[in-house]
Order: structure tokens, then C-alpha cells, then sequence
């Protein structure tokens, strides 16, 4: 061992004095000292020429979980911090839930018996602190993305219930409450979804917005929707929700060209028939061409919903893009 090395001099209240640093060649001269030593914790010595700070050699207290197992520093501190720990645990039987352990049994474990299984489950038969094995570790839920409201316009809808077909199909919501009309004649609303697919929806060819305009718009027009814990995880839109909206609103000439778009009438043989002279019937009425009593109105959209369950699966999404392009045989809406 070398003697007191100088390291440095400092000014006390009583004068200036000499810091002194120990100094040792190896680590066997290190513990043969502290052996006869009492040292101050926080004491920084040199051995083999690295710095070492007294106390940084105490072993670690607490508990982790890592790589499938959980392992505490000793089974007394497994109990205190077993208090803490969030989430679902599973160790082969046993198993922590929010701050509680409960045995094979379901019983609740007290502080001796959950110490108890700690020395018998985490020591190997050398006696090695080996720690548990988890099963299944708990995940984190996936965050809900945020939701955002913007006020649109849709100038190409030609009544509400095109424009909430519209919305729908991009994965957004829209309330009936919130459907105005703007200065301009045109159809406005309150549209709402995550801000992802709003940002998706208003740069699209149906709705035409600029991308380099959407920040801009969404910083003057945009705010934080309301969370809403009823609100359930929709279903995405699909071609069969799509036909059968345009069928309750009775819109015969959108429901036709989801028709032939999604399956073809002559691919549906009879029912494709039936189906094709009944939305002539819908659209006649729509142009006030015919007269069509509540009884005849609600049995033809009847069959018609029956037509489109047989030939269209719950699941098809529509391919048919732009409802609001849509050009009818009396060229109501054109291009």
C-alpha cells in the first residue's frame, strides 16, 4: 500500500489543511485495511488505480422485474414491496394483483406467508437468490389515440344523410345536432375522430383539402373532443352498412350505384332483378315521379336490406369512393 497521497488543499474555518487521499495496489490490500478500518461512508479511496467510493459496495434493495423473473434483494423486502406493485403477476399458482398476493387458492396472503414463499421459491439449493419466474408479465394497454373535433364544410353533399354516409366511411362521427348550413348555401359539421384519421380524411380526393393547409386549419378550427365513456370501439364501415344507410334514407340512386359497384345486378341473378326495380321505384319517388305510401316505402327498404344481407358480407368494405360524385340517370349531380 502507498502512503497518504496529497491531493489537493482547501481553506477550512481553521486554516488551510490537506486532503488526503488512500491509495492501494490491489484489491486484497483494500480489504486487508478495512478489515482493521472503520471508514467513513462516501469516502473515496484509489484501488489499483480507480476511484472507489465507500458504500457503493452495499448490496441493492429492492425489487424488479426483468427477463420473466422477480426478484427482490432479500424475502422481507419482497413482502413490503409486493404492496406496490401494479398489475397482474402470475408465479406458477401464486399470483400478485395490484398490491395483493393470493395463493393457489385464491386466499389473500399475509406479510409471514408471502416472506415464506419468497425464501422457499426464490433460493436455488445452493442458496443463491435466484429470484421467480413470471409467466405472464403485465402489458401495458395500448393508449387511445386523442380524439379531435374540426367544423368542415362539404360543399358536393347534397343533404345530411350523404354527408354522415361520407363521414362514416372515412372512420369518423359526426352528430346530427351538429349539421348546419354555412353562409354559402353549403352543408357544414362538427366532425369527430382521432386526429390521424381526420388529418387523413380532409387531404383525401373525396375531400380535397391541400396537406400543406391542414395544420393551419386544424390549429384555428380544431379542438380537443370531449371524451365520451359510452363511446364503444366502432366497427369499421362497411359496403353493407353503406347500401343499407342509403336505403333507410332512401336514396334509390346511391344505393344503386352501390350495388352494381360492390356485387353487379346481373351477378345476383333474380334477386339482382328485384333489387334494381324496386331502387327505381325509390328513386322515382325521391324525384316525386310516384307516390308511395309509409306501408309500401318501409316494405321495400325491408327487402331490399334482405337483398343485401344475402349478397354482401358484413365485412366488405366499400370500394366505391366518392358518394358525392355520383351521377344519377336524371344527372342531378355531375361532375
Amino acid at each position: 500500500m502507498k502512503d497518504l497521497k496529497i491531493l489537493s488543499e482547501i481553506t477550512t474555518r481553521y486554516g488551510n489543511r490537506n486532503v488526503n487521499e488512500l491509495e492501494f495496489s490491489t484489491p486484497e490490500d483494500f480489504k486487508k485495511y478495512k478489515a482493521k478500518h472503520k471508514m467513513r461512508p462516501g469516502t473515496v479511496v484509489k484501488v489499483a488505480g480507480k476511484d472507489k467510493k465507500i458504500g457503493d459496495d452495499k448490496p441493492k434493495v429492492g425489487t424488479k422485474v426483468k427477463d420473466g423473473k422477480i426478484k427482490s434483494s432479500g424475502p422481507q423486502q419482497f413482502a413490503d414491496d409486493v404492496k406496490n406493485m401494479k398489475g397482474e403477476f402470475d408465479l406458477g399458482g401464486a399470483k400478485i394483483k395490484d398490491g395483493k398476493m393470493f395463493d393457489a387458492d385464491g386466499n389473500q396472503m399475509n406479510s409471514d406467508e408471502i416472506e415464506d414463499f419468497y425464501y422457499q421459491d426464490a433460493f436455488d439449493e445452493k442458496g443463491n437468490n435466484v429470484g421467480i419466474d413470471v409467466k405472464d408479465e403485465p402489458k401495458d394497454e395500448p393508449k387511445k389515440a386523442k380524439r379531435k373535433s374540426v367544423q368542415l364544410d362539404f360543399a358536393l353533399a347534397k343533404n345530411q344523410a350523404e354527408l354522415e354516409r361520407i363521414v362514416k366511411k372515412a372512420g369518423l362521427d359526426v352528430k346530427g345536432v351538429d349539421v348546419d348550413i354555412n353562409p354559402n348555401g353549403d352543408l357544414t359539421a362538427k366532425v369527430t375522430g382521432d386526429e390521424e384519421t381526420l388529418r387523413k380524411f380532409m387531404t383525401s380526393d373525396e375531400y380535397g383539402m391541400d396537406p400543406e393547409d391542414v395544420d393551419d386549419y386544424m390549429d384555428e378550427y380544431g379542438e380537443d373532443a370531449e371524451d365520451d365513456e359510452s363511446e364503444t370501439e366502432s366497427k369499421p364501415y362497411s359496403a353493407k352498412d353503406e347500401i343499407d344507410d342509403a336505403i333507410d334514407q332512401g336514396d334509390g340512386d346511391t344505393a344503386m350505384e352501390l350495388f352494381q359497384s360492390e356485387v353487379g345486378f346481373k351477378k345476383m341473378g333474380k334477386d339482382g332483378k328485384e333489387a334494381k326495380k324496386l331502387l327505381d321505384r325509390l328513386a322515382d319517388y325521391e324525384y316525386a315521379l310516384i307516390d308511395l305510401s309509409d306501408e309500401e316505402k318501409d316494405e321495400i327498404k325491408d327487402r331490399l336490406k334482405q337483398i343485401t344481407k344475402k349478397h354482401i358480407k358484413e365485412s366488405k368494405i366499400s370500394k366505391l369512393r366518392e358518394l358525392s360524385k355520383i351521377t344519377t340517370r336524371y344527372n342531378k349531380w355531375l361532375n
